[in-house]
C-alpha cells in the first residue's frame, strides 16, 4: 500500500509541483505583491458572504483542477510511465482510494485557500458557509481521481466522429487557419479552456484594480503580458501539431516567410478571445492610443516562441521554463519603463531570424503522445 502511494507521489505529485513551479511563483508574486494581508482577509470575507460569491473561488479551483488533469494525462502517455497502467489490476476499490489520496495532494495549495476561507467563515459563526466550502473543494478533487482513474483504466478508449461533424465536413471545406485550433481544442479541450479562462480572468482583474488607485499603463501591461504567456503552451503544440500531424506542411515548397505568415494568422485566431477582453476591459484613464502596441506585443510573443522553438528540441518542462523567465524579463523591464512597442520590436526580429535560420536545420526527436 505504502509502496503504490510513494510511487505514486515521485511521478505525479512531485513532479506536478516541479513541473509548475514556474507558474505557481508567478501566482505567489501577484497574490502577495500586489495584496496585503488585510486585502486577502477582506476579499474572503466577500466570498463567504453568501454561496453564490462562493462560486468565484470556486471557479479558481475548477481551473486548477483542469491544469492538474492535463499534467495527468499528459505523464501517463509518456513511455517511462506506463507501468502506471498496471494498477488497473488492483481491486477497483483499492485503486480509487490511491488516486483519490494523489488527487489530493496535487490540490493541496487550493485545499489551503480552502481552509483559510472556511476560518474567515467560522469567525462570523456561518456553519452553511463552511459545508459549501467542504463541499465545492471536494468537487475538483473527485473530478481529477476520477479523469486518472479513468485513464489507467482505459488508456486509449479511441476517438468518435460524431454524425453531426462528419456532415459538416463535407458540406463545408475546411480553411487552414482553422485545422489546428480544431485540433488543440479537440485533442486538449480542458488546456484550451482552462487557458483561455485564465488569461482572460488575469486580464479583468487587472483592469478592475484602476478602479480603486491610479496606476500607470505599467501594470496593465505586466498583466497583459502574464496573459499573453499563458497561451504560449499553444504555440509549442502547434509546432508538434506540424511535425506529427501534418508533416506534408514540411516538405511543399512553402516559403519561410509564407509559413511565419500562417502561423500568425492562426496565432491571431487564438488570441481573439484575450483581445477582445482588452479592447473590452481597458481601463477608461489609459489613453486608447496604447491599444495597439499593447495588441502588437501580444502578438509578438507568439511569433518569438515560435521561433526560439526551432533552436533546439525541447521538452515541455523546459519550454514552460523558458515562459517563467521570459515573464521575468518582461516583468522587469516594463517596470523599468521600456514601451511596449520596443519589445515587439526585439521579439519580431529575433523570432523572424531565429525561424528563417533554423527551420530546415530542425530536427525534431519527440515521439508521438509523448509530453516533448
Amino acid at each position: 500500500m505504502s509502496d503504490i502511494q510513494g510511487t505514486l507521489v515521485k511521478v505525479l505529485v512531485k513532479e506536478f509541483y516541479r513541473v509548475n513551479a514556474g507558474f505557481f511563483l508567478i501566482v505567489i508574486g501577484l497574490c502577495f505583491g500586489f495584496m496585503r494581508g488585510s486585502d486577502h482577509v477582506a476579499l474572503a470575507r466577500y466570498c463567504t458572504s453568501s454561496p453564490f460569491l462562493l462560486m468565484i473561488p470556486f471557479l479558481v479551483w475548477l481551473l486548477y483542477s483542469f491544469q492538474v488533469i492535463s499534467f495527468n494525462s499528459l505523464s501517463i502517455r509518456k513511455k517511462e510511465n506506463e507501468f502506471l497502467l498496471a494498477l488497473g489490476a488492483l481491486p477497483p476499490s483499492k485503486i480509487r482510494f490511491h488516486l483519490f489520496a494523489t488527487s489530493l495532494r496535487q490540490f493541496l495549495p487550493a485545499i489551503a485557500y480552502a481552509i483559510f476561507l472556511m476560518v474567515i467563515a467560522s469567525r462570523s459563526q456561518n456553519l452553511i458557509i463552511i459545508i459549501w466550502i467542504a463541499g465545492l473543494i471536494l468537487i475538483p478533487s473527485f473530478f481529477i481521481s476520477i479523469s486518472l482513474y479513468r485513464k489507467i483504466i482505459h488508456p486509449d478508449p479511441g476517438v468518435a466522429v460524431s454524425f453531426l461533424q462528419r456532415k459538416m465536413n463535407t458540406l463545408f471545406s475546411k480553411p487552414y487557419l482553422l485545422f489546428y485550433p480544431q485540433w488543440i481544442a479537440g485533442r486538449q479541450p480542458v488546456l484550451v479552456i482552462g487557458t483561455k479562462i485564465m488569461a482572460c480572468l488575469m486580464i479583468v482583474a487587472i483592469s478592475q484594480l484602476y478602479r480603486f488607485d491610479n496606476y500607470d499603463e505599467r501594470l496593465f501591461t505586466m498583466g497583459c503580458a502574464l496573459s499573453f504567456s499563458f497561451n504560449l503552451i499553444l504555440v509549442f503544440h502547434y509546432q508538434r501539431f506540424e511535425n506529427f500531424h501534418f508533416q506534408v506542411m514540411r516538405s511543399l515548397p512553402i516559403t519561410p516567410l509564407n509559413r511565419l505568415y500562417s502561423f500568425i494568422m492562426i496565432w491571431c485566431v487564438l488570441l481573439f478571445p484575450e483581445i477582445g477582453t482588452i479592447l473590452n476591459y481597458f481601463p477608461t484613464n489609459l489613453s486608447t492610443f496604447q491599444l495597439i502596441p499593447l495588441v502588437a506585443f501580444g502578438l509578438s510573443t507568439g511569433i518569438l516562441a515560435y521561433g526560439l522553438l526551432f533552436v533546439k528540441d525541447i521538452t515541455l518542462e523546459s519550454f514552460t521554463q523558458f515562459v517563467f523567465w521570459i515573464c521575468l524579463v518582461w516583468i522587469v523591464t516594463i517596470l523599468f519603463k521600456i514601451p511596449a512597442a520596443v519589445l515587439t520590436t526585439i521579439h519580431l526580429a529575433l523570432g523572424t531570424w531565429s525561424f528563417q535560420k533554423n527551420f530546415y536545420r530542425f530536427e525534431f526527436n519527440a515521439e508521438i503522445g509523448s509530453e516533448k
